[in-house]
Order: structure tokens, then sequence, then C-alpha cells
């Protein structure tokens, strides 16, 4: 259970760096630009984020407060529409969750919710990560496939169920060995007092 625990807790720190790292991006670029426009520097980076990926399933996007969608890899036919009404697997109206929730709490928050992956049919939990940039206003998300993570834990207790099976059979087989000498010491020193004795 720890360890299932501190596993998923590094999976959360992973998409907290991951939305960190874009946030860092987005602020080095509009302090150094002096060649675009800030609608021309606020397309290339939306356009760059699109392409980062992580871990298994792991990619970027952006709404603004308005609801709209700013940047997503697998949504292009709805950039720049009015996105209030899109809802998850269980009917959840998630963009204005995503909002609104990370609004109370600019600094970064995590949600729950149901998606698909990308290029599958079926839905899977998903939890979220998103933070506030709040000089464009864009809610920047990132999100892990909850059964990724239980594919990750099982296997992790797989392995780690042969090295405690290898660790044991090690254990009872120093101590087969050390009962057995003491055994043949025993016997020895018994042989001796008996001969002593006689």
């Amino acid at each position: 259970i720890r360890l299932e625990q501190e596993y998923l807790q590094r999976q959360k720190d992973v998409l907290a760096k991951e939305v960190t790292y874009v946030i860092n991006y987005i602020e080095f670029h509009v302090k150094n630009n002096t060649k675009l426009s800030e609608e021309e520097l606020k397309n290339k980076m939306l356009r760059y984020i699109e392409t980062i990926r992580y871990g298994k399933h792991g990619y970027i996007w952006i709404h603004d407060t308005n609801y709209y969608l700013r940047a997503h890899p697998f949504r292009q036919n709805k950039l720049n529409t009015y996105d209030i009404d899109l809802k998850d697997a269980i009917g959840t109206f998630i963009t204005k969750q995503f909002i609104d929730e990370t609004i109370k709490k600019p600094n970064g928050i995590f949600i729950e919710y149901f998606w698909q992956k990308p290029n599958e049919a079926n839905f899977s939990k998903k939890i979220g990560f998103f933070r506030l940039y709040e000089k464009y206003n864009w809610v920047i998300g990132s999100g892990l496939y909850v059964d990724d993570i239980q594919k990750s834990i099982s296997e992790n207790k797989r392995l780690l169920e042969e090295k405690i099976d290898k660790y044991i059979r090690l254990v009872v087989f120093i101590s087969s060995l050390v009962i057995v000498f003491i055994g043949l010491i025993s016997f020895f020193m018994s042989k001796k007092i008996t001969e002593v004795f006689q």
C-alpha cells in the first residue's frame, strides 16, 4: 500500500513538473521576445506545446478562462471554439470544472475525470493537473490515466514479489547451511566432551 501511494505521488509530481516546465517555457519566451507580435508569439508557443509528449499517453492542452480551447494535440478541429459544453464519460462538464477550479487554485490543482486515451475508443479514469498562467489567462493541463498507473504498480508488485521470493530462498539456504554447520560443530564438541569424560 505504501509503495502504491508513493508511486501515485511520484506520477502526480511528474504531471506538476510537466505543467511547470510549460509555464517556464512560456515565461522565458514572453520575457525574451523581441521580434514577434503578441498574437504571433502566442500562436507559436501554443503550436509547440501541442507537440510535447511524456510517458505513454501524456500530453499538454490549454483552455483560456473564457472556456475557449487554445491548444490540444488530439482535438485540432475544436481549436479556438467555445468548449464549455465538453463532457467526460460520466457526464461531467469538464472544461467548466477544469477552469473554475483552477481559477480558485491558480498555483495548481488535481482533478479526476474520465477520458479516452489517444487513438482508443474506451474511456479510462484520468488524473489531471492544472495551473493558471495569469498573463494570458491560460489554464494549462496535463493528465495521466489511472489504469496505466495500475499496470505499472502491478508490474512493480510482480518484480518486488520476485525479489522477496529470491530473498526468502537465499535466507532459507543460508539458514540451512548455518544449522548444518552448527550441527557438525555440536556433534564434534559432544564427541570431544564424551571422550574427556571417558
